[in-house]
């Protein structure tokens, strides 16, 4: 289990509890976690709020940096690998949404669609679509491959904090401050 802290990352062990080991070489402030498919890599969406934003990956057996993917110019605030583990998406409070190739650290696509910060950002199951949801109150569903928005959901009255695709793709699930579940296609 990888939980966040202030300049730091703690791994436990989830079977007792125990405390495995410190990541110290972290940002400020992390915001979001999220582990490859195959458990080797641990993504660190981070940042000095106001000041600066990274996203990292992290060798989690090791608590040692792999790469850093790249800066923003405020915090990271998610960050989710691609079916397939070859990509890592990353949202920010920057308003944008990058793709990086985890195998080279390239970013390789910037989506700056929404009116404010980027809360959460999903992948659909079959790493064709992308969902998001933002402090401007709307979801939307993006390409993967060109970044184009495919559609917006603007049903929220605050801010959208989560966002998943359910598992027959057919729909999204989105929750924010609203304390309201959102089921939309």
């Amino acid at each position: 289990l990888a939980v966040g802290g202030y300049y730091e990352v703690t791994i436990w062990n989830a079977a007792d509890g125990k405390l495995a080991r410190r990541i110290k070489d972290v940002e400020q402030r992390v915001f979001g976690l999220a582990y490859s498919t195959d458990g080797k890599l641990l993504a660190v969406a981070a940042g000095t709020p106001g000041v600066s934003g990274e996203a990292a990956l992290y060798d989690p057996a090791k608590g040692t940096v792999v790469r850093r993917l790249g800066t923003m110019s405020d915090v990271a605030l998610g960050c989710a690998f691609s079916p397939d583990g070859k990509q890592l998406a990353v949202c920010g409070s920057d308003r944008s949404i990058r793709l990086y190739d985890v195998a080279t650290g390239k970013e390789t696509l910037l989506i700056e669609d929404h009116a404010d910060w980027v809360m959460t950002i999903a992948w659909s199951a079959d790493g064709t679509r992308l969902v998001s949801g933002a402090r401007d109150k709307t979801s939307k569903l993006f390409d993967a491959k060109t970044g184009d928005s495919l559609t917006t959901y603007p049903g929220h009255s605050e801010t959208v904090l989560s966002a998943a695709f359910a598992p027959d793709g057919k729909s999204i699930l989105t929750g924010g401050a609203d304390k309201k579940i959102h089921v939309w296609n």
